[in-house]
């Protein structure tokens, strides 16, 4: 017979029971990991080195997947399965100081954090 849909195994339920026997009635493990969570952003917070916020920002993760769907990759074509872009441009009627400012902005487009010239 299978069990109901949402109702824990066999295991987790003696697991989850076991672990609200430790920490209280109220325990529940994805809220504690919040909790954690929040700690660890403090911790953070306080002392902001790339090592801090990388282990607070994994804390945040795991409680993401419990919260908001997964995202999943997609594909972007164009008709008939073709490049969405050209990969070639027909620049053959456009003036000179147009193909500087196209010049300039795939610059921009390649490296957003240049400083402007």
């Amino acid at each position: 017979m299978a069990r109901e849909k949402g109702k824990p195994n066999k295991n987790k339920a003696f697991l989850l029971n076991r672990l609200k026997d430790i920490y209280g009635e109220d325990f529940h493990p994805i809220m504690s990991m919040a909790k954690n969570a929040v700690k660890l952003q403090s911790c953070a917070d306080e002392d902001p080195n790339s090592n801090n916020y990388k282990i607070a920002l994994e804390g945040w993760e795991k409680i993401a997947q419990y919260v908001e769907p997964k995202l999943k990759a997609i594909e972007l074509t164009g008709n008939e399965g073709k490049d969405l872009l050209p990969s070639v441009m027909d620049t053959s009627g456009l003036s000179t100081n147009t193909l500087k400012e196209l010049l300039e902005a795939k610059k921009s487009a390649a490296n957003p954090l240049a400083e402007p010239e």
